[in-house]
């Protein structure tokens, strides 16, 4: 499986200060890695701007996570759409 993927298309925002990150770490189960897996499966199947919130039970862990065209048109917030647009 190819590793490189050329991050400068990949945004990666916090949800409440909606500032962009550049390094994140995630820890999950087997469990948890399985139900990415049919989330990323759904996301690749749908047209671009679809997303899917992957979250525990509780919900307090929240990881939103999104498609998006680079041609654009996307339907995220304006704020969103500009920081997509810098990439």
């Amino acid at each position: 499986m190819e590793s490189y993927i050329d991050w400068r298309k990949m945004l990666i925002v916090d949800s409440k200060t909606k500032l962009p990150l550049k390094n994140v770490s995630l820890f999950l189960t087997k469990e948890e890695l399985k139900m990415l897996q049919g989330y990323i499966k759904f996301l690749i199947e749908k047209p671009p701007c679809e997303h899917v919130h992957f979250n525990d039970y509780d919900y307090i862990y929240e990881i939103m996570i999104a498609s998006y065209s680079e041609e654009g048109p996307n339907t995220f917030t304006d704020e969103i759409n500009a920081m997509l647009a810098k990439n």
